[in-house]
């Protein structure tokens, strides 16, 4: 089905009864392509698929989501696919789960998102901003925060970034307002996410397969992550598989079986594997292990690759 415009869901289930979208039978999963002619720049409210807003319980299995071919231009093309937000600072998005879907989009988007956000087309992507607009929330309740959502068993093809989740940055202790518990891969092989292809030969461009900002106790494991399996791109710019950011006391997680494959095709960014960056004045937990990393850059001449 091609659809008209983005799917905008604000319904809400509950543990004893969620709300459940899953194909029937066996096959190939239904495949929802973009509407033609997008015209938006990377924001909460650019181009994208679906939109889950303050949508609680909520579980989405095995639904595909394809670029239109007819959206060639970096403003044509769709910025997400699934896309999580806040409704306010009470409302957020919790317990969701997003499991067996293909969502193949474009590169040609490259550009940063209007905060918070992060770069360029993204598979699905978490951002402590209202559905409505580009706004950071203050979150004043544990239920506005975005917690216990769950990504397994996707693959990601041809976007710019793969998964990007950018919580609330909770100033005050035990933070109990920012994001918890979210899972990226889950914890054997079969719930791991698959990221291919991703990054552009745009100069400059800074991309990540993996974004985690602002997050306490996530887990991203089992994951496999190739910017470039030989019908992609090496990324002409900074590069990252799995990039752990804006941290706060209190926020931390796993990083474990995950197997990532970067190649740069730029001069002078950072190439990296797996990158941690911890704030000067807090402390944080970070458990890293049994990851294989395949990190490779033949074109550096002032670039750094860890």
């Amino acid at each position: 089905e091609t659809l008209v415009s983005k799917i905008l869901m604000t319904a809400t289930g509950t543990a004893a009864n969620p709300i459940v979208f899953r194909k029937n039978g066996s096959g190939a999963n239904p495949i929802l392509v973009a509407y033609p002619g997008g015209a938006n720049v990377p924001s909460v409210t650019a181009d994208g698929f679906w939109v889950l807003a303050g949508s609680d319980y909520v579980t989405i299995d095995g639904i595909d989501l394809q670029e239109n071919s007819a959206n060639t231009t970096a403003l044509a093309v769709m910025e997400f696919g699934y896309g999580l937000f806040k409704v306010s600072g009470t409302n957020g998005t919790r317990h969701d789960t997003i499991r067996n879907c293909t969502i193949s989009l474009s590169n040609a988007q490259t550009g940063s998102w209007t905060a918070p956000g992060y770069n360029g087309s993204v598979g699905i992507v978490m951002l402590n901003s209202l559905y409505t607009g580009s706004t950071t929330v203050t979150v004043t309740d544990t239920a506005g925060a975005n917690s216990f959502n769950a990504f397994h068993a996707n693959t990601v093809r041809n976007a710019f970034a793969g998964i990007v989740v950018f919580g609330y940055n909770d100033p005050n202790s035990p933070y109990t307002f920012a994001d918890y518990g979210n899972d990226i891969g889950g914890y054997s092989a079969a719930t791991g996410n698959n990221i291919i292809n991703f990054g552009s030969a745009t100069l400059g461009s800074t991309t990540s397969g993996i974004y985690i900002y602002f997050e306490a106790n996530i887990n991203c494991s089992y994951n496999t992550l190739v910017n470039n399996n030989g019908t992609g791109v090496n990324n002409n710019g900074a590069i990252r598989g799995i990039q752990f950011t804006g941290t706060f006391a209190g926020s931390g997680g796993s990083i474990n079986n995950n197997t990532i494959t970067v190649t740069s095709g730029g001069t002078s960014g950072v190439c990296a594997g797996i990158e941690f960056s911890a704030s000067s004045n807090s402390a944080q937990s970070i458990f890293i292990s049994n990851n294989v990393l395949k990190v490779s850059y033949p074109t550096a001449t002032t670039g750094a690759t860890y």
